[in-house]
């Protein structure tokens, strides 16, 4: 969403950003994304620019989503870093990820996170340094 995983050198078409990107702009007609800083208000398709950052309520964007399905089916571990996992359909993909044989883990500071799917929890407190639980 910020552009940090393209800084650290990993290449556009290995990420899936289902929350939208902060700096891009997504047409509403073709789905295509344009940098931000262009200042361009319509794309080449004559579809309309508007942010690709995706708020509660607004549908995921389907390339998107099925690249992150693609890439949980391919992957050897799957980090979960800060979620609940209660909202769908990403709850899923850890699911998809440990079906293809990858480890699981789960890090949250959230005391309710309890899916019995992940292999190991990382749960981190104010109190302790980190507990790991089976």
């Amino acid at each position: 969403m910020d552009n940090l995983h393209l800084r650290s050198g990993i290449r556009p078409e290995l990420l899936a950003e289902l929350h939208g990107n902060v700096t891009k702009l997504r047409c509403r007609q073709c789905q295509n994304q344009v940098d931000k800083s262009l200042g361009l208000d319509t794309c080449k398709c004559g579809g309309r620019l508007v942010s690709s950052v995706v708020n509660f309520g607004d549908p995921l964007p389907q390339k998107d989503l099925e690249d992150s399905f693609r890439h949980s089916s391919r992957c050897d571990l799957f980090v979960v870093v800060g979620s609940s996992l209660v909202v769908s359909p990403a709850n899923d993909m850890p699911k998809v990820a440990m079906r293809s044989r990858a480890r699981a883990w789960s890090l949250s500071i959230e005391e309710r996170l309890r899916w019995t799917g992940v292999v190991i929890y990382v749960l981190m407190r104010k109190s302790e340094k980190y507990c790991l639980r089976p």
